[in-house]
């Protein structure tokens, strides 16, 4: 045991004597030269603080990052301050960081991140101690669970804790204490008209541009005398559907998955040269568009994948190592001659904009084509593809936790299949709609040769579908100041009794509650 071993070093027995019991489980299981680790630490960060003050700053640095010598013997620090905490994270948090390098640590946010993880974990067991209770599964306190297994306890250390939190990787760009939106568009892309003076003088007041004053670049942004427009408002406007698409077309069937080119993107080169390629084939084409949102454990959710299908390949865009740069994006979404096929495309509209500034312009939404038409099984991307291609979608990874990584090839193919099958049934509604007789239930998978005749109602139906379309694509998403009264009254609506109202100072109480709340889910992230 440890005291026996100290038994025999008069030295490290008399250390023993005040040690604590943190330090003698580290001694044992570790295998640490000197039992008095937690004793020996805190001169040792004291003397650490005190060497960090002494670095150069401001115009002292500047001038010395003009010696050779004194840049590589800062990057030198650095790499192996960066290691040393790495190994100390790795240890203290292996949940999050088994699979990561030293290097990612550069991104400030994730170092902050893994910190609170270890502080949730050591206010748990303070907690314990105060307590007298034991989070861990164990039943030996001195076998110390938080200090051998660390990766097993964590979870029970913090909840049912889930991966890290990818959205530190883009800290920079979101405020969730803001009150405004300013999309982060500062390249107009296919623009008809320049952006409007009202976005532009919002970005420069965020700091996006030159020309915003130092103090205000970064202070939230508020405080707008009416909403920001749209910045295609006037591309929607004017955009209007080609004559062709009014005719019908032989529907081009599907590859099957084995045989179709899958191309994952995760880097900024990664994403230019699929934009690139899609410039390439699919002008005056289509596209098939879906993305995975995940909104569980964040305050305002974030976009996890964005799948692209064109006629010859599927891309699986993972965004998060390229978020500043996925605006490019609006090189082909913002193209009005190419179609994008969305499926219920609701909210992947509001979200492509919140998250990466991506605007849609010449969208056909799949999702409103099936409710035109009454489509019989309902309006499920789901039931689309079962219909019209008679594949079943596995949807046992519709609520699956996109934010994991690296992603499993499961979730890989689920993802794939949401835009794989998407351009065929965008073909086949098409004709649909042109033909839609106007009967519920009507709308079939004719047998080849049959005949399809275009029908006064089918030409109104189309028009409908791209109609509503546009208005998904018109939707601008904003933000607004949070206003706890009216969250409270909803509250009361959904679950309050209408015949026994809150009193006036439940009401009150309620309120407060509810700020309490938001205040704490914007802080969380």
């Amino acid at each position: 045991s440890a005291r026996a071993h100290a038994a025999s070093h008069p030295v490290i027995g008399t250390r023993m004597q005040n040690c604590t019991s943190v330090d003698e489980t580290l001694y044992r299981s570790v295998g640490l030269e000197t039992p008095s680790f937690v004793e020996q630490l805190l001169p040792q960060l004291v003397d650490l603080v005190r060497a960090s003050r002494r670095l150069p700053v401001g115009e002292e640095h500047a001038i010395r990052r003009g010696s050779r010598e004194f840049v590589q013997a800062s990057k030198d620090l650095g790499d192996r301050t960066l290691s040393a905490a790495h190994r100390a994270l790795k240890f203290l948090d292996p949940a999050s960081h088994s699979e990561t390098r030293s290097e990612e640590l550069a991104n400030f946010n994730t170092f902050i991140d893994s910190i609170d993880n270890v502080l949730e974990r050591v206010d748990t067991c303070l907690q314990d101690a105060l307590t007298g209770t034991n989070s861990s599964s164990s039943n030996d306190p001195a076998a110390s669970p938080d200090l051998q297994r660390p990766a097993t306890s964590s979870a029970s250390a913090s909840g049912s804790r889930g991966p890290p939190k990818p959205q530190v990787r883009w800290r920079h760009l979101v405020d969730n204490n803001r009150t405004a939106f300013v999309p982060r568009l500062l390249v107009k892309h296919h623009a008809r008209q320049p952006l409007q003076p009202e976005v532009v003088e919002a970005q420069r007041r965020a700091g996006m541009r030159s020309g915003a004053q130092s103090e205000e670049s970064n202070q939230r942004i508020g405080g707008f005398a009416a909403p920001l427009p749209h910045p295609y408002a006037a591309e929607l406007q004017d955009h209007c559907w080609d004559t062709s698409g009014f005719q019908l077309v032989e529907p081009r069937r599907y590859e099957r998955m084995e045989d179709t080119p899958l191309v994952l993107v995760s880097t900024e080169d990664q994403l230019r040269e699929m934009i690139q390629e899609i410039k390439v084939t699919c002008t005056g084409k289509e596209i098939a568009v879906d993305v995975e949102h995940h909104d569980f454990r964040t305050h305002r959710g974030f976009v996890c994948l964005v799948q692209i299908s064109t006629r010859q390949k599927d891309f699986v865009v993972d965004p998060f190592n390229i978020f500043p740069q996925m605006h490019m994006l609006n090189e082909i979404f913002a193209d009005p001659s190419i179609v994008k096929v969305l499926h219920g495309a609701d909210r992947d509209v509001t979200w492509l904009q919140r998250d990466f500034s991506a605007f849609l312009v010449n969208m056909f939404d799949t999702g409103a084509a099936t409710r035109v038409l009454h489509l019989q099984g309902g309006f499920s991307l789901a039931n689309l593809v079962s219909h019209f291609c008679g594949v079943k979608l596995d949807k046992k990874y519709q609520t699956a936790d996109w934010r994991q990584r690296p992603l499993s090839e499961e979730l890989v193919q689920y993802a794939r299949c949401d835009t794989h099958y998407l351009l065929y049934c965008y073909d086949r509604l098409r004709n649909a709609l042109l033909t839609f007789s106007g009967t519920p239930g009507s709308v079939v998978a004719p047998a080849d040769g049959v005949e399809l005749v275009v029908t006064e109602n089918g030409v109104h139906s189309l028009q409908s579908v791209l109609e509503r379309s546009m208005e998904l694509c018109r939707q601008f998403y904003s933000e607004a100041p949070f206003d706890e009264a009216d969250a409270a009254r909803k509250l009361c609506e959904r679950f309050g009794s209408k015949h026994r109202p809150l009193e006036e100072h439940n009401f009150g109480a309620l309120k407060s509650l509810v700020m309490w709340r938001d205040r704490l889910g914007r802080g969380l992230g």
